[in-house]
């Protein structure tokens, strides 16, 4: 059995959110492989924050690749000349075997060290990443950052050995519509599924700490405002559910700054009384997700998003939480929408009244079963960590 050395490519600070949620699992499902000899970790690092990685295994290590910001030009220039030269010297060193990368930002990457190396190379979570960012506004059909990111997209689905997109609809299109030829598998974001499991215990302490009455129906974001997500639609349909439930309270869980999120609040009138703001650690977003009774997925719908694959959604099933979504997002939308269960799909932005009245009989998923009902079902079937092995499987032999 041959005995493999693999470069892992991150797109983020080891410090980053995404990289504990969706990196670190990910190395060791890795490094549980018998055939896997050693996992070197990279990570561009932007801050001149000291990086502490606490994975406790010997086969892997982690080397961070300094590059302090200047601006997006001279960033990307670092990202695309100095890093893959340094790569590529690191793959002559420790003679890596396969290089594995976690995004298609990472793939461009990965691309420009295939090509000088000749090392095999796949993406894990490749998304439409520029056509989405451009149809949510985010960047414009004339800058460069897209312009960039559509020309790499296009270098790794004509080299990479093996794509992995996050979707099954996305895998359709790749195959049927862009007639893409590379080996292409699914791998949705998925969670630690005991680690998101509801707790009664953790539910009454939340709710205690935070003085939240025991028969509020409690509806919890975790997430951002803006860009990929609903700013403006969002408000007021938070400002519907407050005029029509009157037991309603609303927690969000949120790296926006608090003055932003509070003018917001004053200018869509929403009560301040029954609205929670709070930053928690990621370790810490299981008991605030218990603490709920239904969430709320505001990534904005479009021609992509059924690309996507939000890993908020997995966290959110996995604590047995019905999810309130807009369409065409990912594959999770249409299970929704096809089972009838795990949530309810509505359409943001339009007269809500009727979907938020609706929103009470959510909460029969809480008040029943939170450990097996039929959002944690959905959590087993499509979020499970044993997704990730079989699909690695498939990469390491």
């Amino acid at each position: 059995m041959a005995s493999l050395n693999i470069l892992y490519i991150g797109y983020w600070s080891a410090l980053d959110g995404l990289s504990e949620a969706t990196i670190y699992p990910h190395l060791k499902v890795l490094s549980e492989f018998e055939n896997v000899n050693k996992i070197f970790y990279v990570s561009i690092e932007r801050s001149k924050q000291k990086v502490k990685f606490n994975i406790s295994t010997g086969k892997i290590s982690h080397i961070p690749y300094h590059s302090p910001p200047r601006s997006f030009f001279l960033d990307k220039v670092e990202d695309f000349t100095k890093l893959p030269k340094f790569l590529t010297r690191l793959c002559r060193q420790l003679k890596i075997d396969k290089i594995i990368c976690r995004s298609s930002s990472a793939g461009g990457i990965g691309f420009l060290v295939w090509k000088r190396t000749n090392i095999p190379y796949y993406v894990e979570s490749f998304e439409p990443h520029a056509a989405y960012m451009r149809e949510s506004k985010v960047w414009s059909k004339w800058g460069l950052r897209y312009w960039v990111q559509i020309y790499f997209e296009k270098a790794q689905k004509k080299t990479a050995t093996k794509l992995i997109a996050v979707s099954n609809g996305y895998k359709r299109y790749l195959i049927h519509q862009e007639k893409v030829k590379v080996c292409i598998e699914v791998l949705p974001c998925t969670v630690d599924l005991d680690k998101f499991s509801f707790k009664s215990s953790k539910r009454n302490k939340v709710r205690s700490n935070l003085d939240i009455a025991k028969d509020a129906l409690v509806g919890i974001y975790v997430g951002k405002f803006g860009g990929i997500y609903y700013e403006k639609e969002a408000w007021v349909f938070f400002a519907q559910c407050f005029a029509e439930l009157p037991e309603f309270t609303l927690l969000l869980i949120t790296t926006d700054e608090p003055v932003k999120l509070i003018n917001k609040l004053n200018e869509y009138h929403l009560p301040m009384n029954r609205i929670i703001i709070d930053k928690v650690a990621h370790d810490l977003v299981p008991a605030y997700l218990s603490a709920a009774d239904i969430a709320f997925n505001l990534h904005k719908t479009g021609q992509w998003s059924f690309a996507l694959s939000p890993i908020k959604n997995g966290e959110y099933w996995a604590n047995g939480l019905p999810i309130v979504i807009s369409r065409n997002i990912g594959d999770d939308s249409s299970f929704i929408y096809k089972s009838r269960t795990g949530g309810k799909v509505v359409n943001f932005g339009q007269e809500l009244k009727t979907s938020i009245r609706e929103l009470r009989k959510l909460k029969s998923y809480s008040t029943a079963s939170r450990k097996k009902n039929d959002c944690t079902r959905l959590a087993r079937m499509h979020r499970t960590r044993t997704l990730v092995e079989m699909v690695y499987s498939k990469i390491l032999w």
